[in-house]
């Protein structure tokens, strides 16, 4: 028994291409990464290219483990669910940090300022879209009760 609705399954495959997209996007650019004088540069190669590819081939298997878990039990789902935001937060959050190896020292406090910053603002960003969802789910669940 299916229990998606036509546009959560619509809404998958744009899920599914982004998250490849960015990924792809995120590997290529720390693959062209290169140390320069100033801090780093960018020089976009043919691995460049290859490694766009491999980046994007990493969020299929995730998207496919989410989206086709409805028969495993409610535990195992979450399990593997949680494992699996985990590794790519610490994946995103790592790529992020890499390119500070590259960055002049004395550059460093106002690098972390911004940092700590960011971390407030996509905090907010993140839970505005837990209210939406929220707000949305209860709205599902009043329009199941009407009918």
């Amino acid at each position: 028994m299916n229990r998606d609705s036509d546009h959560q399954r619509r809404l998958y495959p744009v899920v599914m291409y982004s998250t490849a997209l960015a990924f792809g996007c995120m590997i290529a650019s720390l693959e062209a990464l290169r140390p320069s004088g100033t801090g780093f540069s960018f020089e976009v190669t043919f691995r460049t290219l290859i490694a766009f590819m491999l980046g994007g081939t990493i969020a299929f298997p995730f998207w496919r483990l989410i989206l086709n878990g409805s028969n495993w039990s409610q535990r195992k789902l979450t399990i593997v669910g949680v494992s699996l935001v985990l590794l790519l937060l610490l994946l995103g959050v790592g790529a992020f940090l890499y390119p500070l190896r590259f960055v002049p020292k004395d550059k460093l406090p106002e690098i972390r300022t911004g940092l700590i910053t960011a971390v407030f603002a996509l905090s907010g960003v993140g839970l505005l879209l837990w209210g939406v969802k929220r707000f949305i789910d209860s709205d599902e669940k009043q329009e199941e009760l009407r009918h």
